[in-house]
């Protein structure tokens, strides 16, 4: 295995055949299929993660509080937009990844899988997270999820939004 870059640069060594096999992320896994490359598989379908995420100092979190909440709510709301609006979903997916119809729709269709209900990340994933994390760095000892994600901004925010 050799770390050759993002996507882009990855999809572009395997057309060159530099490499034999790589993992690409939407929408270039789609643009590889069109391509006439197969998928082996979707990761998402192996193991879940807690990511897509946003992460931010607790330092940040404490003095700047409102601006980490509007921010949340942003994400939040861009998710909820995004599952019920497909159309709209692929035309901006479009305009601002400079990508067809086709690779547009087949890349949403293939993210909303991704993304939770409401923006919140589930137990296992955050978990599964934590021990990748853990074995990268060689830690041993148990880190409770409490001391590494804090989810009070996310839960006011959906407390908001529900009023």
């Amino acid at each position: 295995m050799i770390a050759i870059g993002d996507s882009p640069v990855r999809l572009e060594a395997l057309k060159r055949g530099i490499v034999d096999a790589t993992v690409v992320l939407i929408p270039h896994v789609i643009i590889a299929r069109n391509g006439g490359f197969k998928v082996l598989g979707h990761a998402g379908n192996y193991l879940e993660l807690s990511t897509p995420g946003l992460g931010v100092t607790d330092q940040l979190l404490k003095d700047k509080r409102d601006q980490v909440k509007r921010t949340v709510r942003a994400v939040v709301k861009a998710i909820l937009f995004m599952r019920k609006n497909k159309e709209q979903s692929v035309h901006a997916a479009m305009n601002w990844l400079a990508l067809d119809r086709d690779v547009a729709e087949k890349s949403y269709d293939m993210a909303l899988d991704s993304f939770s209900e409401d923006g919140s990340p589930t137990l296992k994933g955050l978990q599964n997270s934590v021990t990748l994390e853990k074995q990268r760095a060689g830690i041993k000892e148990e880190i409770p999820l409490t001391k590494v994600f804090d989810f009070s901004a996310l839960q006011e925010v959906h407390s908001e939004l529900k009023r």
